[in-house]
This record gives structure tokens, sequence and C-alpha cells, in this order.
């Protein structure tokens, strides 16, 4: 990714759209957490190429994730004013009685 600086302002999230639960995952009561990491472009958009499970309980819920995540959009990581690439971890929650969540780091 080239040399890291200190990101003045963090990307925002501006569009999302959750993951699909697979219904089989979901009956056979299949949950967990799906860790994350993407690089987002100057443009606030992912880049598929650098996505990367951190942590999954099954590879059905990670591809549901990175199908999710290629639709988000952001307001992009800026630096001294200017838009810049940036890598963000992130995780995503799916419990077999509930919706799929996610959540930023704090």
């Amino acid at each position: 990714m080239g040399e890291a600086a200190f990101v003045e302002e963090p990307p925002k999230k501006l569009v999302e759209f959750p993951p699909e639960y697979p219904p089989e995952l979901r009956a056979d009561g299949i949950e967990g957490r799906v860790t994350f990491r993407v690089v987002l472009d100057t443009a606030g958009v992912p880049e598929l190429s650098t996505f990367r499970i951190v942590s999954s309980p099954s590879v059905e819920l990670s591809d549901a994730v990175k199908v999710a995540v290629a639709q988000w959009r952001y307001a992009p990581a800026r630096v001294n004013g200017r838009a810049v690439r940036v890598m963000i971890e992130q995780w995503i929650d799916f419990h077999a009685r509930n919706r799929a969540r996610n959540r930023l780091p704090s």
C-alpha cells in the first residue's frame, strides 16, 4: 500500500448492504463473526483484490460478506485534505435468530 500516514479524517460509510445469510447455514444454526480487511480507494470504493478474511466460522459466510462489501461505499479517508487509500478492518456478526450485523472496531 505504500507508506503509512496518520489519517486525519477516517472513512465514513455512505452505502451499506447487509450480507445475505445463507439459508442452509441459518437453518443449521451456523453462526459467528466474520472479520475482514479491505483497502478503500481514494473514491471510497472497496478494492476487492485486497479483501482478506481475518477470521470466519465458515467459507460460505465469508463469501456472503465479500459480496456485500463489494457494494459498500465510503466517503474517503483524508490526509491534509487529500483523499487517500486506507485499509480498514471490520467485522460482521451472523446470528441464526437475527439478521447479520456489522460493527466498526471501537
